[in-house]
């Protein structure tokens, strides 16, 4: 394949990844909007604890052989279907340990209904093993048009199987069933669509590269999976399933607004700086000017989310999720802490620093152990500001990561992010003293929306913030050629 073949066909992935992204965006918000108005708090809270070994053990599963396919040049049929094999094999372990482990779920969180949700829940790995080896090799000959049919087709059906059990009052197994049924149909579809099949061949000898390649990223992922869990683990053993639902439906908004609205700055960012890790200059001038970019961005978001909060949880999930509205702003003020990670991330994988990337990872998830007995000792609310907290000072380590990695100065990180805290703040606080409510929902969002957005946007211009003026230019760019 040519340069301009290659290309065509990147631009062409890209357009299917970005396309998958933006209907799984929208379909998991229509159904978890659904779901939540036809389930309780508790339901969300009790699938939380019954999938946190899942998401820890999801990455095990694979142990980075996927990442791995896509990044070697040639690849031989023997090592394919090792690795399918092998993926069958873990994927097995990690269903039977979860299993087993049931019980246990049961008694820590005691809740003697989490055994039959969690052993249900087991099935995922080896279901989903079926179909991870051709989910990456479509990946590595640039077919994203698969995967997404797969995930549409599956997501669909799951979304529908979830709410119709919910309709007909089956609770928390509704969650169960639509996550069962979206495994099943997502292997079934990548398996029709894909033409490659496995042989009876088994040499782990020919992937032994492939397998070193990846336990240092897989072995930092479960590390910060684990760490990500202990909200789950905690609220669920310390409160009750409610707070833990309410909690979940807050952070999975925030997430839902915030970080996956940098999920196609996330796909092209690694590969784009990699073309500048023999540019110094360059990829420090990137860096800085990414940070300014998210930075203003996250803020603009984070407030929106705050200001609006009252309102916009009532008009998505009714009155019973009034309990969320709190939690859903204190997250929304830290969203800072979603997004910045990745740029870091970016720079440690760039440079190939990975034991700097898994031993920074040990010292954030050091801070966020100190800060959780200290919020437990004064409730539930405090909890979640000091691990919030916790988590904008693991910030500062990565301002030193990345002094290291590519002698960016700390000062200069600091200042491209401190410039949007007063833009940022100002609002909000003018908005506590004017306090303008009408009985339309709808109607206090636009409001607040408007006045958020022009004090907002408008402290930014007279600042002359680096982020403000990038964005700007490439919307107005964005607008010229759609007029054009």
């Amino acid at each position: 394949m040519n340069v301009s073949e290659l290309k065509k066909e990147g631009l062409k992935g890209s357009f299917w990844n970005f396309l998958t992204i933006a209907v799984n965006q929208v379909r998991n918000f229509i159904v978890s909007l659904v779901l939540a108005r036809l389930l309780l708090p508790s339901d969300f809270g009790l699938i939380s604890m019954a999938m946190v070994l899942n998401i820890v053990l999801d990455t095990f599963a694979d142990f980075g052989l996927s990442n791995a396919i896509i990044r070697k040049e040639t690849i031989t049929d023997d090592e394919t279907s090792t690795i399918f094999w092998l993926n069958i094999i873990m994927g097995a372990s990690c269903s039977i340990l979860v299993f087993l482990s049931a019980p246990l779920f049961s008694r820590y969180f005691e809740m003697p209904q989490l055994i039959g949700i969690v052993r249900v829940t087991s099935l995922s790995f080896f279901i989903c093993s079926f179909g991870t080896l051709q989910t990456a090799l479509f990946q590595r000959s640039l077919d994203f048009r698969s995967p997404f049919i797969s995930r549409l087709v599956s997501g669909i059906v799951s979304g529908i199987i979830g709410i119709v059990l919910a309709i007909y009052n089956f609770g928390v197994w509704a969650l169960v069933a639509s996550n069962l049924f979206g495994w099943i149909v997502y292997s079934v579809m990548v398996w029709l669509m894909s033409s490659w099949r496995p042989k009876f061949i088994f040499h782990f000898g020919k992937v032994h590269d492939l397998w070193v390649f990846g336990w240092k990223m897989t072995l930092t992922t479960i590390v910060n999976r684990i760490f990500r869990q202990l909200d789950t683990l905690v609220i669920g053993k310390l409160y009750t399933a409610t707070s833990l639902g309410l909690f979940e439906r807050a952070r999975s908004l925030n997430n839902l607004v915030v970080e996956y609205s940098f999920s196609s700055i996330r796909s092209v960012m690694l590969p784009t700086l990699s073309k500048l890790q023999n540019d110094p200059a360059a990829l420090q001038y990137s860096i800085l000017k990414l940070i300014h970019v998210i930075s203003f961005l996250t803020f603009l978001f984070a407030g929106l989310m705050y200001i609006c909060a009252d309102d916009l949880i009532i008009l998505l999930y009714g009155e019973k999720w009034v309990g969320a509205i709190e939690l859903f702003k204190i997250l929304g003020l830290f969203s800072i802490t979603l997004c910045l990670p990745v740029v870091f991330d970016s720079v440690m994988n760039v440079v190939n620093k990975m034991n700097l990337y898994l031993w920074s990872g040990v010292a954030r998830n050091a801070i966020l152990l100190i800060a959780i007995p200290i919020g437990l000792s004064y409730g539930f609310i405090t909890y979640v500001w000091s691990v919030s907290i916790a988590r904008v000072l693991g910030l500062i380590l990565y301002f030193f990561s990345t002094r290291l990695c590519i002698k960016l100065s700390v000062k200069s990180q600091l200042l491209a992010i401190v410039r949007y805290v007063i833009p940022f703040l100002l609002p909000l606080f003018l908005w506590k003293i004017i306090e303008y409510n009408t009985s339309f929902l709808l109607l206090n969002i636009l409001i607040k929306v408007l006045f958020y957005i022009a004090i907002y946007t408008g402290l930014n211009f007279i600042m002359r913030n680096g982020g403000y003026i990038t964005s700007y230019t490439l919307v107005r760019s964005l607008m010229l050629k759609i007029r054009g």
